[in-house]
């Protein structure tokens, strides 16, 4: 009828040929999400949710009403198929606009495609703010990422330049005054940082930092790391070694859980604070009964280590309660506890070296328990295996925080590098000073700044895509091979502090030592620190290695007209680093022959001396005889 409108046009809008065009059809670039859509063609609503509990809301919404309306989630299947239904259209529209007007159509096609690109320069010009999207550079961009939770704030998403303060300032006085006069709570409902919802990863806006009890912890992990140092070198033996590794991995478990739930949760209240201390209390009761494990401390050292992981235990129950979304990947978490702690407790009565069975699958399951979830779960969707209550118990799983995750790890190697530089630290008694010492110590200094410029510096120059972005696979190499390489590295830092004191060489003397350097000092260096320090160095580097391979780089440096083009590729370096790797494993067993060689050769000297020195004692007793 003519007195009648088309209502889903709204007043003022210009018609076209043979239907109408609403607003919600120009997605221009601004940066901003669509709330709905509604499609050209069929004058279908499409409502875009931003989060999926919004869908929920949305969904019960439309089935109180008579409208016939669409219900999607920002950035699934259903959104992408919506958007390109949309573009086809609007594709076929411009196909007909070109040839009924040809020349003139690309006349204002160009133009507005230069209008376009000057709008995107004169807004990346004059916006000052900081986006979501800046924080993923450094690690590698992927399109299946959202946010969740308050995205843009009025008083700091745009800032003037003449006030002088930017974007990252007027943020933080706006959270002041949001929480001012507000003091800590005992208990907060916690948070998901970030999670998996049907391929994409939903993360919260909020920037994630490192609290300052997570510094705190670290500062403990000091003192773990020098005792389990200094114990394996003071008998550098198989058996050392083996205790090392074993009271080591213990240590990082508890290190990693507190780290794992600090980047999964936010949780700013004096529970969190309460959780954290328990941990810390454990830590030192385990850390004091280490030295003595294999002297009769073994079970008060697995006893503060099963309160540990007992009282996660119960900080994962409780988050499970409180976070229904993700209740059946925490309830298989704590499956994952409980076991290894069974295990731990039946090795206490089990004798040696049976309980070593029992200690091993204990420690396994603790260490790739979570991630055979992850497996677990891949493999079933993967061969199309879940039934519908597995998809729906598991349509939420948490997510690493990539930043975080990054910066503890990194913050765990600076402290394995900085064991190594205090503990060849030692105590001179020499007027001068300057004499093999001093040099051993200098030496061992070069060789852990190298190391710690080949981690952070070499193998992170370049990076495209990090290893927990780029795949899972790459994510739980990334994340396994650390142990591994932070154990070898440390064994060589503690062998490398009693080499450092040997007087083996010229120019050292024990007098040049302070007493307290001299009780450490030894006049040769044993078979198993050299071990220690050869195998250590040299497995670290191949493990170092193995966590280059699993990023991925910009391979641009040497194209052609480069400033700067690389002297050797990625590949000839971690080839050349891998044989320096092995060269030094090979180093410490040449050296172990050759010290059974010489210590055979002695032998045979003493055997031919003992025999001579009878011989001389019978002689000598025929002649008393005689006399």
């Amino acid at each position: 009828m003519a007195g009648h409108q088309d209502p889903r046009v709204e007043p003022g809008l210009p018609k076209h040929h043979h239907h109408y065009h609403l607003p919600h059809y120009h997605l221009r670039k601004t940066g901003k999400r669509l709330g709905q859509l509604i499609h050209p063609a069929n004058g279908r609503r499409i409502h875009i949710a931003q989060t999926p509990a919004e869908a929920d809301v949305l969904r019960k919404t439309a089935s109180d009403s008579d409208e016939d309306v669409e219900i999607c989630i920002h950035g699934s299947d259903e959104h992408v198929e919506a958007l390109n239904s949309i573009r086809a259209h609007h594709d076929e529209q411009r196909s007909e606009l070109r040839e009924k007007y040809g020349h003139i159509f690309e006349q204002v096609e160009a133009v507005s495609l230069e209008l376009e690109a000057l709008s995107e320069e004169l807004k990346m010009v004059t916006d000052r703010s900081v986006q979501f999207d800046a924080n993923l550079n450094r690690f590698g961009y992927s399109a299946a990422i959202r946010t969740h939770g308050n995205t843009s704030n009025p008083r700091s998403s745009s800032v003037s330049l003449s006030s002088g303060r930017t974007g990252q300032q007027a943020l933080d006085e706006f959270h002041a005054l949001k929480f001012q006069g507000q003091a800590m709570k005992p208990w907060r409902k916690p948070i998901l940082r970030q999670y998996f919802h049907k391929g994409v990863l939903w993360r919260a806006s909020e920037e994630e930092q490192t609290a300052s009890y997570e510094l705190f912890l670290d500062l403990i992990y000091v003192g773990i790391i020098a005792v389990n140092g200094d114990n394996a070198a003071e008998e550098a033996n198989g058996s050392a070694m083996l205790r090392f590794s074993l009271t080591f991995t213990m240590g990082w478990k508890i290190w990693f859980d507190v780290t794992q739930i600090c980047n999964w949760i936010d949780q700013d209240d004096i529970w969190r604070r309460l959780f954290i201390l328990v941990e810390l209390a454990c830590l030192v009761g385990f850390t004091t009964n280490i030295t003595e494990y294999a002297h009769g401390t073994y079970v008060p050292l697995i006893s503060y280590y099963i309160a540990a992981r007992l009282f996660t235990a119960i900080y994962i129950l409780i988050i499970s309660i409180a976070i229904p979304m993700v209740r059946w990947t925490n309830r298989f978490h704590l499956i994952t506890i409980l076991i290894p702690i069974a295990l731990w407790i039946g090795s206490a009565y089990v004798p040696y070296p049976q309980d070593e069975i029992l200690i091993w699958i204990a420690i396994a399951i603790d260490l790739f328990g979570t991630m055979g979830i992850v497996i677990f779960q891949r493999c079933l969707r993967r061969y199309k295996l879940s039934s519908n209550w597995f998809e729906k118990a598991f349509e939420f799983f948490p997510a690493q925080n990539i930043e975080h995750r990054i910066d503890r790890t990194g913050a765990f190697v600076t402290l394995v590098f900085g064991y190594s530089i205090v503990s060849l630290l030692y105590l001179n008694a020499d007027h001068i000073g300057l004499n093999a010492f001093l040099g051993k110590a200098l030496l061992s200094l070069v060789q852990a700044f190298s190391l710690n410029t080949l981690y952070f510096e070499i193998d992170s120059f370049n990076l495209h895509m990090h290893a927990i972005r780029r795949s899972s696979h790459t994510a739980m190499l990334w994340m396994t091979m650390h142990l591994p390489m932070i154990l070898a590295f440390v064994l060589a830092g503690a062998a490398l502090s009693r080499i450092v004191l040997t007087d083996d060489v010229s120019g050292t003397s024990i007098e040049d030592l302070a007493e307290y350097s001299q009780a450490r000092s030894e006049p040769e260096i044993g078979s198993g620190l050299r071990w220690f320090y050869t195998a250590g160095l040299g497995m670290g580097m191949l493990f170092m290695n193995i966590i280059a391979l699993t990023h991925e780089y910009r391979d641009n440096q040497n194209r052609p007209g480069a400033k700067y083009p690389l002297l050797f590729k990625r590949p000839s370096r971690l080839v050349y680093r891998s044989l320096v790797g092995l060269a030094l494993i090979f180093l410490g067993h040449d050296d172990v022959e050759v010290i059974k060689e010489r210590e055979k050769e002695v032998e045979e000297v003493a055997t031919e001396l003992e025999r001579k020195a009878t011989r001389l004692k019978a002689e000598a007793a025929g002649i008393d005889g005689l006399g």
